[in-house]
């Protein structure tokens, strides 16, 4: 019986049963049936790939992205699971949004061609230079005082949400919180940064 369901849900297209058998696979990934990994894959793949290749718009790298997105996916399964399983689907589009994003900021950092321009209107100006390290030292030590914090989920909150400007619903998906108690959980994350920062302060 077991395997002629996961067969069935490697073959049915998205349906409007489509949120329990979500919960059924990852409910079952948790639990260590690798044929249920295999059909998960199976099941979203092609949806998958067709979104990662519009945003893209580079099959290789599209297909990398792909392979990423469900190890990403099938580890945080084996691991701790979803909150709410019936939500994979959205899981898996946004852990993929947030790799194509990454990606394109990293290639961005990567950009070694001076900006002649802007080089000549900051030549002579030392204050504008001045300012532009300061701030280069206070997101160093943002970023210190964030990789101080015990709590992983404050980390990662508090950098995907200031740092990395990522949207509130894509970061609830991500971490697995109830969009309701995000800023509830934002505030908590935000006052004790603050104690830690209140503490570097205080030293300096």
């Amino acid at each position: 019986m077991q395997i002629d369901y996961l067969a069935r849900v490697r073959n049915d297209p998205p349906t409007a049963h489509e949120p329990e058998i979500a919960a059924a696979l990852a409910t079952r990934v948790q639990r260590g049936e690798k044929a249920s990994e295999v059909a998960l894959v199976a099941r979203y793949s092609g949806g998958l790939f067709s979104f990662l290749r519009r945003k893209t718009n580079d099959g290789d790298l599209a297909d990398d992205l792909h392979q990423e997105t469900f190890c990403i996916v099938l580890e945080r399964l084996r691991a701790t699971g979803l909150e709410n399983p019936s939500h994979l689907a959205g899981f898996i589009h946004a852990t993929a949004k947030n790799l194509v994003i990454a990606h394109f900021r990293k290639q961005a950092r990567r950009k070694t061609e001076p900006d002649y321009a802007a080089i000549d209107s900051f030549k002579h100006d030392g204050l504008k230079q001045y300012d532009a390290a300061m701030r280069d030292e206070q997101a160093e030590m943002v970023r210190t005082l964030l990789d101080e914090l015990r709590s992983q989920r404050d980390r990662e909150l508090l950098q995907r949400f200031y740092l990395g400007e990522e949207e509130k619903h894509s970061i609830c998906v991500m971490l697995d919180l109830k969009e309701k108690h995000f800023n509830r959980v934002l505030l908590r994350a935000r006052e004790r940064f603050k104690v830690l920062l209140l503490k570097r302060e205080s030293f300096s």
